[in-house]
């Protein structure tokens, strides 16, 4: 026999038996509470309405919607201020509460003259079927949160269990880098220390192209809920220096985590981690079942992939619409005035808006049409890119630029926490520089600033072996990869009066291959994924990771000019995975031919130290080292490396990159090296020599003449 639900308004002297239902409810975050009410209230734009349902005079569910008056439509939503909720019940009852609330929300919806109703589904509840029974909304947007499991963090005496945090991983390492910088967590919730944890969230996110949560919003969570012991604004400090902050907000079983920002000026010493673990430690004293980091801007995104090192779970939500009225002036509006009348509140899909018959998207999706919309850095609007060429006597704007965005230009720097970052934007500009010296550089531009450099040199050794003039494209862009994808086809453009024949360059893929489709233009062919990896090696126990037992017949000694002809034989099999050998308009003969020359070159000079490897005075194996100053401090680079056939699977690589550490270490700090994503015996002997990977980049080839 079905119960007897009856559904009304919260009154205000139910408040105290709507919280015991909240804590009964595992797990429920605070976002459905009354102090979060307050919070979206004091923001001075919503008219709370709490749909409960009872049985007799006991709360057994819940629904927090904000009412929005506006003149383009009135809105009805549980989606204010980043709010995630939805139906909040006993899961044995979940079919008929949720039946009762949402009717009864449908009707309030139509009483208060709404064009839309919007409701967010819990992640934590699969209550989805009952939703759209009642609902049948006609836009469905799919949604996703991203969350812990403490039990599987930490074992009953709260010491740390998972792999990701006991193993040697990236994670481990980053966490003890954190622990040991001079860093000091404070919880301190005053109005300064507030305002402070404000103005760098709002640095932040303008450097990532974000929109800022406004001051205010700060002001009432410090009001309404810190104050009340339901969370707190965490900040680090470094000397006088603020230089990490986060909010998190917790009910009795759940720990939501806001607003993790960094000064980027200060990354290297892991802030976000040390929040992070902070945080983690906080919610296991406090007996919490779910740390919830909400949503990343993307699935796969590095934001999201960063959070999953944590050990993070997925969790699916939906954001159901039911249209109630005229929406012919929404459909006539445009993204900017929709935005900023409906801003921080989830109205509808509005990439489905002027698509007919199109009732389902996903938040990728959703992200990609506002992005094209919007003008941050990373993002921009496609319709107002313009585009100049530029040429080294616009040095200041180049070093503005790339000061501007140093940590985007030259991540692999940041793996070395000694490195300086004034002398990493140095590097960088002398680099450009020297490009731009005998090169085509063109700068994407919107109205207020520089987005893109492009800069297309000649390749010298490639255009002599390949008997064709072939270019090599740097790019320097916080484009996004539609936006690179056009910035390309403007700077081959630019090129075709010239007399290249051939590009190559490499666009950074932070995510997956998925993005390749819009970052290669058409007529680009994917060469190969060069994946960079780095190990820091000034340190003493970098060399005992690879100090690998050596074969007694194995001597290692300086290249030599007359060692040519046997180096070029073990080169002639060694580099098939290079982007040259993936092109069908290049003959094999010729790929094969510029490893050739590259280690010839490298014997006359190009490289620092070549250094063989020889079993009874033949040689079986090589690498070749670069070294560069970088301000008072030097790194290396592993340019070649390459082992006779018959002698592959026999350690003698490793025992090489060893050799070349114990070359370099007192000489440079961090040794790098780049190799193909396909070539899986060179990723496994790094991996297993503790280098971190940095950068995954796609090489591309363009053949501007047939």
């Amino acid at each position: 026999m079905q119960k007897v639900h009856r559904v009304s308004l919260l009154e205000e002297n139910e408040a105290t038996a709507y919280e015991v239902f909240l804590d009964q409810c595992i797990p429920c975050s605070v976002q459905s509470s009354l102090d979060w009410r307050n919070v979206i209230c004091a923001l001075g734009k919503d008219e709370p309405y709490f749909v409960v349902a009872k049985e007799g005079d006991k709360i057994v569910g819940v629904l927090p919607l904000y009412f929005l008056k506006n003149k383009l439509g009135n809105l009805l939503t549980t989606n204010a201020w980043h709010t995630m909720s939805g139906v909040v019940c006993f899961k044995d009852q979940a079919k008929n509460i949720c039946k009762s609330i949402l009717e009864y929300s449908l009707a309030l919806a139509r009483d208060l003259d709404c064009t839309i109703l919007s409701i967010g589904t819990n992640p934590f509840h699969d209550y989805n079927d009952y939703y759209l029974g009642v609902l049948r909304p006609d836009y469905v947007m799919e949604n996703f949160v991203q969350y812990i499991r403490m039990k599987e963090i930490f074992d009953e005496k709260s010491n740390l269990m998972h792999p990701n945090y006991v193993s040697r991983t990236n994670l481990s390492r980053n966490l003890a880098k954190a622990k040991s910088q001079p860093l000091v967590i404070s919880d301190e919730q005053t109005d300064e220390n507030v305002a402070q944890c404000f103005k760098l969230h709002e640095k932040r996110m303008k450097e990532l192209g974000a929109e800022p949560i406004p001051k205010r919003f700060f002001e009432s969570v410090l009001k309404n809920l810190t104050s009340r012991g339901k969370g707190k604004f965490l900040s680090v400090r470094y000397e006088d220096n603020m230089v990490g902050t986060c909010l998190f907000l917790n009910s009795k079983t759940m720990m939501d985590a806001y607003m993790l920002s960094m000064d980027s000026k200060f990354a290297r010493l892991g802030t976000n981690f040390l929040l992070t673990y902070y945080m983690l430690r906080g919610a296991r004293e406090n007996n919490i079942n779910v740390f919830n980091w909400m949503s990343s801007p993307r699935k796969g995104d590095g934001v999201y992939k960063w959070k999953e090192q944590w050990g993070s779970h997925e969790g699916t939500c939906f954001y159901f619409t039911r249209v109630l009225g005229d929406i012919s002036k929404l459909q006539q509006a445009d993204y900017s005035e929709l935005s900023s009348a409906y801003e921080f509140h989830y109205l509808l899909p509005f990439n489905l808006l002027n698509n007919p018959g199109v009732k389902f998207t996903t938040k990728d999706e959703l992200t990609s049409f506002v992005q094209s919309r919007t003008q941050h850095p990373h993002f921009g609007s496609l319709g107002m890119l313009t585009y100049k060429k530029t040429e080294i006597k616009d040095r200041q704007a180049i070093e503005d630029f790339v000061k501007e965005n140093v940590r985007r230009f030259a991540q692999r720097f940041y793996l070395n926490p000694l490195f300086d970052e004034k002398a990493i934007a140095e590097y960088t500009v002398r680099e450009i520089l020297e490009r731009m010296q005998n090169g085509i550089a063109l700068w994407a531009c919107t109205e207020s600033a520089r987005k893109g450099l492009s800069i297309v040199t000649k390749s010298d050794w490639d255009s002599e072996i390949l008997e064709k003039k072939v270019g090599k494209i740097s790019l320097y862009t916080l484009l996004s990869p539609g936006e690179t994808r056009q910035f390309l086809q403007e700077t081959y453009s630019a090129l075709r009066e010239t007399d290249f024949d051939f590009l190559f360059g490499r666009v950074p893929m932070e995510s997956t291959k998925e993005a390749l489709p819009a970052l290669l233009t058409d007529n680009a062919i994917l060469g190969d994924i060069l994946i960079t990896l780095g190990k820091n090696i000034y340190e003493e126990k970098s060399l005992q990771e690879v100090d690998l037992a050596r074969r007694a017949d194995l001597v290692f000694r300086t290249g030599k000019i007359t060692d040519e002809e046997q180096l070029q034989k073990i080169t002639f099999s060694a580099y098939k995975h290079s982007h040259y050998f993936n092109d069908p308009k290049i003959p094999v003969k010729r790929a094969e031919a510029i490893y050739q020359q590259w280690i010839k070159n490298s014997l006359k000079g190009f490289a620092d130290c070549v250094m063989v490897a020889e079993v009874a005075k033949e040689i079986v194996g090589y690498i070749t080292l670069r070294t560069e100053n970088l301000g008072e401090r030097a790194f290396g680079v592993i340019d070649l490396i390459a082992v006779r056939e018959s002698y592959r699977g026999q350690g003698i690589a490793k025992m090489l990159v060893a050799e070349g550490i114990k070359q370099l270490q007192g000489r440079v700090d961090t040794l790098y090296v780049s190799t193909q994503a396909s070539n899986l015996p060179a990723l496994e002997l790094y991996h297993v020599l503790r280098f971190e990977r940095i950068l995954t980049e796609a090489t591309f080839h363009v053949w501007l003449k047939t």
